[in-house]
């Protein structure tokens, strides 16, 4: 599978992925009282993620298109996917907010937040040929990482629901026992 067919694949998943969870949390956010902050950025986070993916992974295509070299294409969208990237994470990071949550999980929420630092700056090195060559390779590289963080999220969002009704069932069932 050549790179082309890589990112239509890419844009394709991210597209699917998008729409899929608004269709999911209109349904949720409909049936519930309230809404939590932390939701709310696991929805941003796959909807806004799969649709720059999805933006990102035609870039270079109509980079290509347009007579680019390829080693351009790649210096071009790992700088600005760097640089999105890097404005996305101070934006979870503004909204977010990790005190009402436990603390393995807000283990898990610092280590992807570092791990969005290092493959920003990767992304960048990769833009500017520091260390890397402006290839592929680091670019395939941040979309893995962001489809992990969106499928880490439509993960939570499926399940959230689920895993509620199931704690207020057997929370109602040792009441009665």
């Amino acid at each position: 599978m050549d790179h082309s067919d890589q990112l239509l694949t890419f844009a394709e998943l991210a597209i699917a992925l998008a729409g899929f969870s608004g269709i999911i949390a209109t349904y949720q956010f409909k049936q519930e009282e309230h809404v939590s902050r932390g939701r709310v950025i696991g929805l941003s986070m796959i909807v806004n993620i799969s649709l720059l993916a999805a933006l990102f992974s035609v870039l270079p295509l109509a980079l290509l298109n347009f007579g680019f070299a390829e080693r351009s294409v790649w210096a071009i969208s790992s700088g600005l996917a760097g640089i999105i990237w890097i404005a996305f994470t101070i934006y979870i990071g503004h909204n977010m907010s990790t005190y009402r949550v436990k603390k393995p999980v807000r283990i898990l929420f610092s280590f992807l937040f570092f791990i969005s630092a290092v493959a920003s700056v990767i992304l960048l090195l990769n833009a500017f040929g520091i260390i890397l060559n402006q290839d592929y390779a680091p670019y395939f590289a941040a979309f893995l990482l962001a489809f992990f963080m969106v499928c880490f999220n439509f993960s939570r969002l499926l399940m959230h629901p689920l895993w509620t009704a199931l704690r207020e069932h057997e929370a109602a069932r040792a009441a009665v026992d």
